[in-house]
């Protein structure tokens, strides 16, 4: 049993309310409504609270004709509850567990019998199951019987660092080692955070994502929705209603004004809601299917860990180009919540006491003058925020061009982790043989060639002062068959993939030894275990991290976030002084 149900018991047992029993004991009547909801758990160290507790429940026995009760016992039975509480229970490891495993956080609710709500504020850290090792073996109750179903083996295997020949055939041995993994005090590194967003950029294919949802299939309403000119709402439930009122809205309007979203309210309580997340990412697919653009503000307290966790949420919106993430450097508080919302006539904002959702409050409406005073402070917003990263695309290929123009020739020491060879080392010959090969045209091939030189030229200007690595997959002939390697061409992406052939991948991968070789400055790191096929990551030391996808879409995300910034040096690349 837990403290907060021990103590709700006693108050049950005897008749009496919170208030009769902080009139007694003298511990305010919050406290114990707190104590008694499981929102705040008192250290056993605290011993003067506990025994305050403990005689004013003797006290009110006595008064009230019931079995007495002797405050030792109930000392007793506190002490015991809250002794579970010196188990660890690893927050970070069971959040990371869930996402690795693509888990149904509903489903696994409703299997363990917890809200979905409790089971968020679990992954957050901010709630404690009261009996860990009764939680984590509920848990493997819900896991087991998906293995090699809807969970991955391969995927909990490479979790928990268990070697390829276990089967996971004895139950005992599989919750054992769960309880290893979330029963301990080892928290979640960075370098994993990081791992799992970049895996997911290199496999993320926009099309798969938009056929996933029925893009095409979207139609858009010829018939406003609309709902009374001012509309509140209140609590969990009622943030959600509200969020989706004024998607409704939104999509529903003839204007193709930016919508603007802010909020500061937990992200992990929404999105863990399978159901409520699809309808809101097909809400925004609707807009984006507008035309319109959206500005997402995220006020986050600078912690990769957040940061990443919001991209990975809003990546495949993210990825179409036309949402734009900001971030306020700073978060002001921890205590009071703010959200606004508004585009076109349409408004919405919301005010909330952190850790108190049945506080929470929210209002939707069209009223002309309040619209325009949210516009007004949507834009201040803006003004005060930082690009969460900058993206091109086919939309914007002219600023990308710009880009490269005032970057490329900056002279800083770079480390390139390439997901093929580098272009700067191939030979003419090689680059028009496998451009033929794929039937590209002369005038493109010309092109290409001209772009080739115009590289190699470049890199003698670099490596005059500055050290360059590049980092290359290192495959076997039978790794090469089951998936080859793509060239990327020194002048972008062409609408289809240009393959190598294996004796051209030895021929380039030679060529650039020997280039290494030649020079002092050009380092050559041969990757066996090379863990991307479709991104390159270059670090520009002390300014930014380049990810560059190369399909599905042909994306460049620029990485000018400090803190996000050395999250990805210091997993990838030995970037130490």
């Amino acid at each position: 049993m837990s403290f907060s149900e021990r103590l709700d018991s006693y108050l049950k047992e005897l008749g009496v309310s919170a208030k009769e029993l902080s009139l007694e004991s003298g511990v305010s009547q919050v406290v114990i409504s707190r104590y008694r909801t499981g929102q705040r758990i008192p250290s056993l160290d605290n011993r003067g609270v506990l025994e305050e507790l403990a005689y004013g429940i003797e006290s009110l026995s006595h008064k009230n004709d019931r079995e007495p009760i002797s405050a030792v016992d109930v000392l007793e039975a506190f002490d015991s509850d809250l002794s579970l509480l010196n188990v660890p229970f690893n927050y970070e490891n069971f959040n990371f567990l869930i996402r690795e495993l693509s888990l149904n956080a509903s489903e696994m609710s409703r299997v363990m019998n917890y809200d979905p709500s409790y089971i968020s504020r679990i992954r957050t850290g901010k709630r404690r199951p009261p009996d860990p090792e009764e939680f984590v073996s509920t848990l493997c109750k819900f896991i087991y019987p998906s293995l090699g179903k809807n969970v991955s083996v391969t995927a909990f295997r490479d979790l928990l660092s268990v070697p390829a020949s276990e089967k996971f055939e004895s139950y005992d041995s599989f919750c054992t080692l769960l309880k290893g993994y979330i029963l301990n005090n080892d928290n979640v590194s960075e370098d994993k955070n990081v791992s799992v967003f970049l895996k997911y950029v290199d496999s993320f294919d926009l099309n798969d994502y938009f056929r996933s949802i029925h893009f095409d299939e979207i139609k858009l309403p010829n018939v406003p929705f609309t709902i009374p000119k001012s509309k509140v709402y209140f609590g969990n439930d009622g943030h959600k209603a509200a969020e989706l009122d004024i998607l409704k809205l939104i999509i529903s309007s003839k204007s193709n004004e930016p919508v603007f979203l802010y909020s500061d309210f937990e992200l992990a309580d929404l999105i863990n809601d399978a159901e409520y997340s699809k309808k809101v990412m097909t809400g925004l697919a609707m807009i984006l299917k507008k035309g319109v653009k959206i500005q997402y503000v995220l006020n986050l307290d600078s912690t990769p860990k957040e940061i990443l966790f919001a991209l990975e949420a809003f990546l495949p919106l993210y990825m179409t180009g036309q949402v734009e993430l900001y971030y306020l450097p700073e978060r002001h508080n921890d205590i009071f919540m703010h959200l606004i919302r508004v585009a076109g006539g349409v408004a919405m904002i919301g005010t909330g006491i952190a850790g108190d959702p049945n506080g929470y409050c929210f209002r939707t409406t069209t009223s002309k003058n309040f619209v325009t005073v949210i516009r007004q402070s949507a834009n201040a917003i803006i003004a005060n925020s930082t690009p969460l990263m900058e993206m091109y695309t086919d939309y914007n290929q002219p600023e990308f061009v710009e880009f490269l123009k005032v970057n490329t020739y900056q002279r800083r020491p770079r480390y390139n982790k390439l997901s093929s060879l580098p272009m700067c080392t191939i030979q003419e010959k090689t680059l028009k043989n496998v451009l033929k090969r794929n039937n590209v045209p002369e005038e493109t091939i010309s092109k290409e060639i001209e772009y080739l030189r115009g590289l190699k030229t470049m890199m003698e200007v670099w490596i005059r002062d500055i050290e360059v690595v590049d980092e290359v997959p290192l495959v076997t002939k039978e790794e090469f068959e089951k998936c080859p390697l793509f060239m990327q061409l020194p002048g972008g992406p062409l609408p289809f993939d240009l393959p190598y052939t294996y004796e051209e991948y030895i021929d380039q991968l030679e060529a650039s030894r020997a280039y290494a070789k030649k020079n002092k400055n050009y380092k050559l790191i041969e990757n066996p275990n090379s863990p991307f096929k479709n991104i390159n990551i270059i670090v520009y030391r002390d300014e930014f991290i380049w990810i560059s996808k190369m399909r599905a879409p042909s994306i460049q995300l620029i990485i000018k976030n400090a803190e996000l910034r050395e999250a990805f040096e210091k997993t990838y690349f030995n970037m130490d002084e």
